[in-house]
């Protein structure tokens, strides 16, 4: 897993700490203005951090404990600071692909760790007690905020697929005019983990119930010379006659099919670089194979062709 934390992968993250914050802001005005259930007021927020440098973490009461200048503009700035914090944290501990490819569950789960800092910090901070235990209402107060941050990791989930939308929108073809006047294409690439093995069997062979591992990478393709089958090396059984140790970059997709140049423009660096590959093409997006031992020189020929790769 690549943890790298690269310069688009931080703006990524605050663009989505800020919408998910956002969404769970949204969420809250719903139950105020629905239910009358009250929030938070980020003034107090503020004058909270504005106490602790004086010495004061904890306070009895902290509605009692003295204002403090801008503490309402310090509240909401550190509130949606929080709130990137908490996404950059995400992005650090999921897993590549996380980014592009988004998925929910792994966002509402850590969405819904995040209400500890509430139960354990903030709650007894304000003098409300370890899980608000003092607050007027308890199991209301506790009900909200673990609904909060579970929509909180919602938000993630939704932004996340917004901002991969707009990227996606905006860069999966950016193509510049070079020195010579033809049109250079530049790619976003998906490094793919897994090792795979391209697999030949005769050509009137059924497909064989291990090629049917759902855990990765896989392509059947029947000619009439023979069935060939491009999946997880793994899933591959000793004595199958095999090429194996290749690994993928995809190409982030979907693609349009009218588009020009999208193979070649991976072809030709890699080509120039002495790599020998394999390339299948899907309905969305376009896969180039590369043998693993060779994939370190292949990601820099295409880096320097100016694609962008994540893994």
């Amino acid at each position: 897993m690549d943890v790298s934390f690269e310069g688009h992968h931080i703006l990524r993250a605050m663009a989505i700490g800020v919408g998910a914050t956002l969404l769970m802001d949204l969420w809250n005005l719903f139950l105020k203005h629905r239910f009358n259930i009250p929030s938070l007021s980020y003034c107090v927020l503020g004058r909270w951090l504005q106490h602790i440098p004086e010495g004061t973490l904890r306070h009895a009461n902290i509605n009692a404990a003295p204002q403090k200048p801008f503490e309402c503009a310090v509240g909401w700035i550190a509130h949606y600071s929080i709130g990137v914090v908490f996404a950059l944290g995400f992005i650090a501990l999921s897993s590549g692909n996380w980014l592009a490819r988004p998925t929910l569950l792994p966002a509402l789960l850590y969405g819904i760790v995040t209400v500890v800092f509430p139960f354990f910090i903030m709650q007894p901070s304000f003098g409300l007690g370890i899980a608000a235990s003092r607050a007027p209402k308890p199991t209301q107060a506790r009900l909200k905020s673990l609904a909060t941050h579970t929509v909180f990791g919602f938000g993630l989930y939704i932004c996340a697929l917004g901002v991969s939308y707009v990227l996606h929108s905006l860069t999966s073809v950016a193509e510049a005019q070079d020195s010579s006047g033809q049109r250079q294409v530049r790619l976003p690439l998906e490094l793919l983990p897994d090792t795979l093995a391209i697999c030949r069997l005769p050509a009137d062979a059924a497909v064989p119930t291990w090629a049917a591992d759902r855990g990765g990478f896989l392509t059947v393709s029947r000619t009439a010379d023979e069935l060939s089958i491009m999946t997880v090396q793994r899933a591959v059984p000793a004595g199958v006659r095999c090429e194996r140790d290749y690994q993928a970059v995809r190409v982030r997709g979907p693609l349009s099919p009218n588009l020009v140049g999208i193979l070649l423009s991976l072809l030709e660096p890699l080509a120039d670089a002495g790599i020998s590959i394999l390339a299948i093409s899907t309905y969305d997006t376009d896969y180039v194979f590369v043998k693993t031992r060779h994939m370190p020189a292949a990601l820099r020929a295409l880096r320097r062709a100016g694609h962008q790769i994540t893994s």
